[in-house]
């Protein structure tokens, strides 16, 4: 469907991290590190109620050249609610990041959870919808190997990946990046922002 994007072009060997829930201080921090020990960019799709709460990390993340996200303002499930509660949910977030001097076309409903009217919506402010097709379910697994090992499974050329920096702890998601990052840029895989990856 128009302007819902699971994956980029299965022609080139692109990839795009994307990493939800955030920002948070000491999980975001971590991941930034290791994002910049690989020069790797990355694309985060921040909660609005967190941007406010941890303006300096939204800032750091910015400035680090990473792509940023709407994930809505308060990541409830947008799937059965009216034209107005999601409409407040991202124009909430919008102002949040627009008082970091920061834009973004890309939103992401919480849980991957949507509707025609969020649809329509973002369609008509020209917002594009990004979903993903690697999913690891980083936030429940029970070893860090565990999302290591489901993401090179399904890894393939254009995919989109979903970790977490927020929303309980995120060890294992920290220790499992490294692994990650390595094992896919030995595979020949090029990391790219959201952006970058649909051109």
């Amino acid at each position: 469907m128009k302007n819902i994007y699971k994956h980029g072009n299965r022609t080139k060997k692109e990839i795009a991290l994307t990493f939800d829930d955030g920002p948070e201080m000491i999980w975001t921090e971590a991941i930034l590190s290791i994002l910049e020990k690989f020069n790797v960019l990355a694309t985060f799709f921040l909660i609005g109620e967190k941007i406010d709460t941890f303006p300096k990390i939204v800032r750091k993340i910015n400035d680090a050249g990473h792509e940023i996200g709407n994930h809505g303002y308060s990541h409830k499930s947008l799937r059965f609610c009216s034209y107005k509660k999601i409409g407040k949910e991202i124009l909430k977030t919008e102002e949040s990041l627009q008082k970091l001097a920061i834009q973004t076309k890309l939103f992401r409903p919480a849980y991957q959870r949507w509707n025609p009217i969020l649809l329509k919506m973002l369609s008509r402010s020209s917002k594009k919808m990004i979903l993903s097709d690697v999913v690891p379910k980083d936030f429940c697994a029970k070893t860090s190997d565990e999302i290591v090992q489901k993401i090179l499974q399904k890894t393939r050329n254009g995919s989109i990946i979903i970790l977490h920096d927020g929303g309980g702890d995120r060890k294992k998601t920290v220790q499992a990046l490294e692994k990650i990052i390595f094992q896919l840029q030995k595979r020949g895989f090029h990391f790219v922002t959201v952006s970058e990856l649909l051109g």
